[in-house]
């Protein structure tokens, strides 16, 4: 019953002491750069680009996709109409 002489910290297996030497504050590891809005004027400007060429590509390719169904339902149309006349003959 040694695990209850240490109350209920130890209940159940032990705990953990955290050493409050080895922690280290975060904050004063980041580095703040003074040039962070001319960063972001160039990253917004680069994503406006990016982003209109995305939409650019999205027309074409909705354009294109509309073209090959119409093509697919031209052919299955023209092969309905060989077939038939196939059949006549």
């Amino acid at each position: 019953m040694d695990r209850f002489n240490g109350g209920e910290h130890n209940l159940y297996g032990g705990s953990k002491k955290i050493n409050k030497d080895n922690i280290v504050d975060i904050k004063s590891n980041i580095k703040i750069d003074s040039n962070k809005d001319d960063n972001n004027i160039l990253l917004d400007s680069s994503i406006q680009r990016v982003m209109k060429k995305n939409r650019d590509l999205q027309k074409q390719l909705n354009q294109l996709v509309e073209e090959n169904t119409n093509l697919k339902n031209n052919n299955t149309k023209l092969e309905r109409q060989v077939s038939k006349l196939r059949n006549r003959n």
